[in-house]
């Protein structure tokens, strides 16, 4: 997209500016923004509205848009895929992967196993953290 949607926010991490806007993260690109899959231990404030919330080991996990949340100190980081976490999409830039013939799908180092829900539906379980 050419121009960053009203209300954004640009957010200095790691030597790298990053905008926010709503729960997506974006990166410049040539003379463009793409959506990206936040970085690793980025914060922000507050999560946006149609976050999920779950546990994993006893541990409270928020998830939105691909990217996973912990609390800590008043903020949400975007933390690494908890293994045992399951989601109903894949975040973007995933690639399909077989193992022992298996289709999994890996994204930044973390592994995504397909798992069939009672309604049928098809969601992703987490199996490997990409640490």
């Amino acid at each position: 997209m050419y121009h960053l949607p009203p209300g954004h926010r640009m957010i200095h991490f790691m030597n790298h500016n990053y905008w926010y806007c709503n729960g997506v993260f974006y990166q410049p690109y040539n003379d463009m923004y793409i959506v990206i899959n936040a970085p690793y231990g980025i914060y922000i404030e507050m999560l946006p509205f149609g976050y999920r919330s779950f546990f994993v080991n006893n541990y409270p996990y928020f998830y939105y848009n691909g990217n996973f949340f912990d609390y800590r100190n008043n903020y949400y980081y975007v933390v690494s895929p908890p293994v045992g976490a399951l989601v109903e999409s894949l975040p973007n830039g995933y690639e399909t992967i077989v193992i022992n013939g298996e289709t999994y799908y890996e994204v930044d180092g973390a592994q995504y196993k397909p798992v069939l829900q009672e309604n049928g539906e098809i969601w992703y379980e987490v199996v490997k953290a990409n640490n």
